[in-house]
């Protein structure tokens, strides 16, 4: 019995994937189980479970042996469940594995046809192999069959965001975060898509702070968006603010020089290049010295990059831009798959484009973002500075004409100036 209790305690626990806080005590309450009962056989099931979660976040090789410790125990005492397999696919799908993780998942729903977390699971592994409408299509029934299930919900918004669908984006992640208060994964996905959508930026803001504001269980993305936000509505003083709020919460888990990054970045649009200058060329030394060591190294090109913008080195940027564009980030597509749109093309028309006024690779680069799936719009992306001095061209213009109807966003239009 008191094992049972332990086993159960952990199931409701894992309702809530999202927080690793919650997988984490699940984790020893399953454990505390197969003490108790060594040949609980779905506990041993449900205890590999938690270690691949875990293993998610850390990227922890020691959490992936023990998930496959704690299923051989589970064969040897059942063989042949259907949970078993639901991990086997989950382990599958993050190897890379898609079409094994499907098989596992197919073989599991022979029993567990009313599974909501086999839904879930089904639909991240076509998630991964970017098959779209069948990855939708499994979160949605996930979703039916329990509808407090904040991690389809969360997976389903970021979906339809980056299919530019923000209205049902919106929807997904408001509800996702209604049941579930403390996910700050939630909180970042909803705010986010409000971002994206053009709500109302102070909106927006109120969304991904929360009631409690920033604090140290504030999702560092959402500090990201966050700064997004103050940059669109030109208050750099805030977002400067946001930065050191970051750095306070969360500050042991990045570099101090990313901040710095920050800082610099919004001191050259408030104040001008010059005023961020210095440290530039401090940006510029740093990475050409980790470049001399290892050419490849993409992070060192970025920083490069922005340096070589600001600082009016406008051929040494486009060069950098060039090769991260060209990296086998960006497998020579410019868009790696359904999810780097926005981490490899947005990072470098903004920081590196933009400052560096290289319009022909800039609208070239937009364009390309602006035909795939992507969170921005151009009526919301268009608000931020580093776009001003390309009003009046007329290709710019031919740009937003051609991507302007892409989503029904809140921002009105500027009276005719585009």
């Amino acid at each position: 019995l008191q094992a049972y209790e332990f086993y159960l305690a952990g199931t409701n626990l894992v309702s809530a994937p999202v927080n690793q806080e919650y997988i984490r005590l699940a984790n020893r309450h399953f454990e505390r189980a197969v003490e108790v009962d060594p040949g609980f056989a779905l506990a041993w099931v449900e205890l590999a479970d938690t270690h691949v979660s875990l293993s998610m976040g850390n990227a922890s090789p020691v959490d992936r042996e023990a998930a496959r410790d704690a299923l051989d125990r589970a064969d040897a005492l059942e063989a042949g469940l259907p949970q078993a397999d639901v991990v086997r696919g989950r382990m599958a799908s993050l190897d890379g594995n898609h079409q094994a993780a499907l098989q596992f998942f197919e073989s599991a729903e022979r029993a567990l046809v009313g599974d909501a977390r086999l839904h879930r699971e089904k639909g991240r592994a076509y998630q991964l192999a970017v098959e779209l409408e069948k990855s939708i299509d499994s979160y949605e029934r996930a979703v039916s069959l329990d509808p407090l299930d904040p991690a389809s919900r969360t997976w389903l918004a970021r979906i339809y965001g980056k299919l530019r669908e923000h209205d049902r984006a919106e929807a997904h992640a408001r509800t996702a975060l209604e049941f579930n208060p403390d996910c700050e994964f939630c909180r970042w996905t909803f705010g986010a898509m409000r971002l994206y959508r053009g709500d109302d930026l102070a909106a927006v803001l109120e969304a991904l702070k929360g009631e409690l504001g920033w604090n140290e269980k504030s999702d560092w993305r959402a500090f990201v968006s966050a700064i997004h936000a103050q940059v669109i509505n030109r208050d750099y003083r805030a977002a400067q603010e946001t930065v050191d709020a970051w750095e306070q919460y969360l500050g042991d888990e990045w570099p101090v020089e990313m901040f710095t990054e920050y800082r610099a970045y919004l001191t050259a649009l408030e104040s001008g290049p010059e005023a961020a200058a210095g440290l530039y060329r401090e940006f510029l030394e740093e990475g050409e010295a980790t470049l001399a060591e290892n050419p490849d190294d993409m992070n060192a090109t970025r920083v490069t990059g922005e340096a070589h913008a600001w600082l009016g080195n406008r051929e040494a940027a486009v060069a950098a831009a060039e090769r991260l564009l060209s990296s086998e980030l960006s497998r020579g597509e410019l868009v790696m798959d359904f999810w780097t749109s926005d981490e490899v093309l947005i990072p470098t028309v903004l920081y590196i484009l933009a400052p560096a006024k290289n319009k022909d690779l800039l609208l070239a680069t937009l364009d390309k973002y602006f035909a795939s799936p992507g969170n921005w719009t151009i009526e919301v992306l268009r608000r931020f500075p580093m776009f001003d001095y390309l009003r009046d061209d007329p290709r710019w213009q031919a740009l937003y004409e051609k991507y302007r109807r892409q989503d029904d966003v809140l921002l009105p239009a500027d009276d005719g100036d585009n």
